[in-house]
């Protein structure tokens, strides 16, 4: 837009007080589009992706809004779901 080429940008988490800087590569840059693409899709589309509750979740600042090891748990959700609903056949 302003004809200045960026070679290199920082990541930083403010939980850890950790920067990272990243080179920003043509394959990087095309990564950034697809998943802006796909963030873009899941808006239109009214849907959300489940948490992850892996290593990523420790240091989040939406930890306790997000309860990952709690909605990240298909099978403790799936128990949940038949304990809280009754299902019967319209057969």
């Amino acid at each position: 837009m302003l004809n200045v080429k960026i070679e290199k940008g920082a990541l930083y988490w403010h939980g850890s007080r950790e920067r990272k800087e990243i080179l920003l590569t043509d394959a990087l840059k095309s990564q950034v589009q697809e998943v802006a693409e796909a963030v873009h899709n899941m808006i239109a589309e009214n849907r959300i992706p489940p948490p992850v509750n892996d290593k990523r979740c420790e240091d989040c600042s939406l930890r306790e809004a997000c309860l990952p090891h709690v909605a990240g748990n298909t099978s403790k959700n799936r128990k949940a779901a038949k304990e809280l609903f009754e299902c019967r056949d319209r057969g």
